[in-house]
């Protein structure tokens, strides 16, 4: 415990050497403020902005559609992982169809989602499912693949049934492939939220920067 208290001082540390290296340095060249700004004026910048400016409405905005995306992405992709890692035959007959989607860029996706959903709510969160789901459904079915056989058949011998199994022995079993999957998505489905309000939203983090940039 005391080590791990040392190395998370250590990173604070770091990184407050860091922001202060870039504050000094920034000052010292106003040529280089154009491109990197004093962390200073950004702080101040970015108050001024939670305070008087429209960015708080956004924000909420861009964290509902994020939340329902990666909600909606986590619940599928976990079931779907399950079930493909534990039934053999099942992941046989969609091998292929995942395999064939599952490589396609996700912002090439924004397109075809504004022809088929339209501009709206339901298209940014469809994106966002569609983005994220990959990463939580691969390491879902490694992670239930992974389990031991033994421990599987221990189930069964004290009269486990299939969802008992599934439920107390593999999801537990596979949780760190799981959490590994959650978290890769997690980013994914924050880029593809912003992504899609630049390019076909109205309001949203993404809509106003760019809108901002725009100007």
């Amino acid at each position: 415990m005391t080590g791990w208290k040392k190395f998370n001082w250590l990173g604070w540390l770091a990184f407050g050497f860091l922001l202060l290296s870039w504050e000094l340095g920034a000052r010292a060249t106003p040529k280089l403020q154009l491109y990197f700004p004093p962390v200073s004026r950004i702080l101040g910048a970015l108050a001024q902005a939670l305070t008087a400016g429209p960015i708080t409405m956004h924000s909420l905005v861009t964290l509902g559609r994020f939340a329902e995306g990666y909600l909606l992405s986590a619940v599928l992709a976990v079931t779907l992982g399950a079930m493909l890692g534990y039934f053999r035959f099942l992941h046989s007959l969609l091998a292929t169809l995942i395999e064939f989607l599952r490589p396609m860029p996700s912002v090439a996706i924004i397109p075809v989602a504004i022809l088929l959903l339209g501009i709206g709510d339901g298209m940014i969160v469809s994106v966002t499912v569609y983005a994220s789901v990959w990463p939580i459904l691969i390491n879902t079915i490694d992670g239930v693949r992974h389990i031991e056989p033994t421990l599987i058949d221990t189930g069964r011998t004290f009269g486990l049934k299939r969802g008992q199994i599934l439920w107390h022995i593999i999801l537990p079993g596979a949780s760190p492939y799981i959490v590994t999957g959650l978290r890769i998505g997690l980013s994914i489905a924050l880029i593809l939220v912003t992504t899609a309000e630049m390019i076909a939203g109205s309001k949203g983090l993404g809509f106003l920067f760019w809108m901002k940039n725009g100007r």
